[in-house]
């Protein structure tokens, strides 16, 4: 959890979805974010996760089929 708690702070954008939010960060994190991605799609098998590098940084799609998981997509992408 800290790891996501440390990006809140380079948040560009927030997009929610039907099933979860899209969160932009800066290029510049694209390595950190991916890896972060990588390892937190292994352990949480009930979350989707996918990254895509875009001109306005890189994307981080989180979503779950489960409604119950909103607030815990929320806090992880963006501490709320």
């Amino acid at each position: 959890m800290g790891e996501w708690t440390d990006l809140h702070q380079r948040v560009i954008s927030t997009t929610e979805t039907s099933d979860g939010l899209v969160v932009t960060y800066p290029a510049d994190m694209a390595e950190v974010v991916e890896d972060l991605v990588g390892r937190e799609s292994a352990c949480c098998g009930w979350l989707s996760l996918s990254t895509i590098r875009t001109d306005q940084g890189i994307e981080v799609t989180l979503a779950s089929d489960n409604p119950d998981a909103g607030p815990v997509i929320r806090e992880l992408a963006i501490g709320s």
